[in-house]
């Protein structure tokens, strides 16, 4: 039995929106069928939620064939690390969050995305040390923060229990 939603693709949709959704659907087509996959006949109009499971997974398959063509063309000898390095990506992991779209969640996320900007832009270890101070115990600080080593982590805890949250490093007085 066929669903309406494989058929129904024009739907509440103007002549302007279909001739777009046309051409790019064409230039990815064109594009996957010169990497052997074959197009894209439909686009989901419904509701992820509201497809049958079958549409579900004719979609996934073919996303991951899409996708992993893509990947092949930007990154010929090593597709699997660039979609390791994609799907850590800070900014993949805000596009794709359901917390983005429905709004929550997305002023810490910039917040802590815009204190992880200053912690890799400061050049003196105490305000490496205060930086990480404002957000070590509030969030995965290693997801935004790539690189900052154990003891460093362990430093801006130290700061926050020693010090305050973001609190300047009291000078040493020999």
């Amino acid at each position: 039995m066929l669903h309406d939603d494989t058929w129904n693709i024009t739907e509440n949709i103007s002549t302007p929106e279909i001739a777009d959704a046309l051409s790019f659907l064409d230039h990815l087509n064109t594009f996957l069928e010169s990497r052997e996959v074959s197009p894209i006949r439909y686009t989901l109009r419904a509701s992820w939620n509201e497809t049958s499971d079958r549409t579900k997974r004719q979609h996934v398959r073919k996303a991951q064939q899409a996708v992993s063509a893509v990947l092949s063309e930007v990154a010929p000898d090593d597709p699997g690390q660039l979609r390791h390095a994609l799907s850590k990506s800070q900014f993949m992991q805000r596009l794709f969050s359901a917390d983005t779209e429905s709004g929550t969640g997305s002023t810490d996320e910039t917040l802590l995305d815009a204190l992880a900007s200053c912690y890799k832009n400061a050049d003196q270890w105490d305000t490496r040390r205060q930086i990480p101070s404002i957000m070590a115990d509030k969030a995965k600080i290693q997801e935004w923060i790539p690189g900052l080593t154990k003891y460093r982590y362990m430093m801006a805890r130290q700061h926050i229990l020693l010090h305050g949250r973001g609190a300047p490093v009291p000078s040493q007085s020999l």
